[in-house]
């Protein structure tokens, strides 16, 4: 069975479908995983999908409006229930427009292309300078919301990383990803205590619970690109998952190093008021894959801008590092000839 995974986004003035294709998920903690993390990018994204149909629908009341208004005569207007008698006549246009976009997909990619291109003026508009020279408030709002989208596909990664790696080590039968892992991270105690093992979810039972218990006493975890690439490659080290895990990563790949510059970028804007230093700068050049020159051009003292260009390239890096992420872990558990990794 396919699971094809549709994201729905508003990016760069535009309506897009972005799938994450994947084919048959073996492991049936594998794909709750995947859906989980299609779920939360959903949360992420759903603003900005909504943000041109909402836009579209306005656009159509206003244009109906206009329509009933041009048609009425002085009689009908002073009619005391004229005001009502407008609205209804209003939506019965709007709900025949949209029976009519609904019949026709062609009429209703160009009826997005025209609102887009209203957004298009709208924004022009609104983009002059205020006489005090401030940025207007539409503008603030589409800043804000196209930071937004960055920061939770930052933290929808994370939590996805996170989850397929404890699920990945849970359903391990034969525990080689525990104890790569365990010998990856070097001098790090990986031992237990007896209150820790006595938890309830646990009662001493952990044959099926290691990534859990690894993950729930702290002794790995997953909050930042580079502590989950070391946490990925040190728990599969068997051939030939190891290269293939390090290929995943590989920064001089644009998946990898946009996500990279996506959690970059979530710094900047949380902690660093979007002005670029020196951290910023060093964490960038390890990027090396990253396509956004817009970012990869920053120095130290820039003001790093956001726009629709910057989030559609990295949540789409998102949304195909973890579909690449997810085939790769379900084949480790399910190997195509059967064999244990």
């Amino acid at each position: 069975m396919d699971h094809d995974i549709k994201l729905e986004a508003a990016i760069r003035w535009n309506i897009r479908d972005s799938f994450a294709r994947l084919g048959s998920i073996k492991n049936d903690a594998i794909r709750a995983v995947f859906q989980d993390f299609n779920d939360n990018l959903f949360r992420v994204w759903s603003f900005a999908t909504l943000l041109p149909k909402m836009m579209s629908l306005a656009d159509r009341y206003g244009r109906a409006g206009e329509r009933v208004a041009l048609q009425s005569s002085d009689a009908e207007r002073s009619d005391p229930e004229f005001t009502k008698k407008s609205q209804e006549k209003i939506h019965a246009i709007v709900d025949a427009e949209e029976v009519e976009l609904e019949a026709s997909k062609a009429n209703g990619l160009a009826e997005d292309k025209r609102i887009l291109q209203n957004i298009k003026f709208i924004l022009g508009w609104y983009a002059q300078p205020t006489e005090d020279g401030t940025k207007n408030e539409l503008l603030i709002a589409f800043d804000l919301m196209f930071q937004s989208i960055l920061i939770n596909a930052w933290s929808a990664f994370e939590i996805f990383a996170e989850d397929l790696w404890i699920a990945a080590v849970d359903n391990d039968k034969s525990h080689k990803f525990a104890e790569s892992y365990c010998t990856h991270s070097g001098g790090q105690s990986k031992s237990f205590t007896f209150e820790q093992l006595n938890k309830p979810e646990f009662r001493f039972d952990i044959s099926n619970k290691l990534g859990s218990l690894l993950s729930k006493t702290e002794k790995v975890k997953f909050d930042s690109f580079s502590i989950i690439k070391s946490n990925y490659e040190g728990a599969f080290k068997t051939a030939p998952f190891s290269q293939r895990f390090q290929e995943v990563f590989n920064l001089s790949k644009a998946d990898s190093a946009n996500v990279l510059a996506l959690e970059s970028v979530r710094n900047l804007l949380m902690h660093r008021g979007q002005k670029a230093d020196n951290e910023f700068v060093d964490q960038i050049q390890k990027a090396k894959g990253c396509s956004l020159p817009s970012i990869t051009g920053l120095v130290v003292g820039d003001t790093f801008t956001v726009d629709g260009e910057v989030v559609k390239v990295l949540v789409e890096a998102v949304v195909s590092l973890a579909s690449s992420l997810t085939r790769l872990v379900d084949e480790a558990l399910s190997p195509a000839d059967g064999s244990a990794v």
